[in-house]
């Protein structure tokens, strides 16, 4: 049984600073690890990270899907935990506009388009999604791909509306403000668009 106290031990191969550090960051932090006790090795961009840790620079390896379902899928690797399910529901990756861009026909368009992408990626069966995504990930096999997006639907990655709600943004503070990659706590209605109906 996976523990993440693992951890601490043995060389993490991860990208260093931005969103990627910050989520791992406070997922170790949820669950009692703290990384600056971890021995790092700068990951730099997926490609490297992953020849890196295949050439046993690293003993952990950190990445979004799909990379560590294709490490697992070479079968040099398992999937041994997750960050997404460690924090929860958290406003991850967001969409920004200027206020009269959403005024525009075009935004409503936009949304309508949105909205049914998001409805199809989280119900088609995996296989299909990733089929249609392929082309953006040559180098990950197409069995990896899949069971990304089955773990990401499973996840609840793309469930429920695609707006920001309060306490997924409100995680997001708590994400950003553990790593110090923000000063203060922005007011929801400061960063939060109600999206044109």
């Amino acid at each position: 049984d996976f523990r993440w106290e693992k951890l601490k031990t043995g060389r993490f191969m991860f990208v260093h600073g931005g969103q990627p550090q910050a989520m791992l960051s406070y997922a170790l932090h949820r669950k009692g690890v703290d990384i600056s006790r971890i021995t790092a090795v700068n990951g730099a961009q997926p490609a490297a990270a992953m020849a890196a840790f295949r050439s046993g620079e690293a003993d952990w390896f950190h990445e979004q899907a799909p990379y560590p379902q294709q490490l697992e899928h070479e079968g040099v690797a398992h999937v041994v935990a997750s960050v997404g399910e460690a924090i929860g529901p958290v406003a991850f990756s967001s969409l920004a506009a200027a206020p009269a861009w959403l005024a525009r026909p075009e935004a409503k368009r936009f949304v309508r388009a949105y909205r049914k992408a998001r409805e199809w990626v989280n119900t088609a069966p995996p296989e299909k999604v990733a089929t249609a995504e392929q082309s953006f990930f040559p180098d990950i096999h197409r069995e990896a791909l899949a069971r990304s997006i089955a773990y990401y639907q499973e996840l609840g990655c793309w469930a429920g509306e695609v707006t920001i709600d309060r306490a997924h943004y409100e995680t997001a503070l708590d994400v950003f403000t553990h790593s110090k990659l923000i000063t203060k706590r922005h007011a929801y209605d400061e960063v939060v668009a109600p999206l044109p109906a």
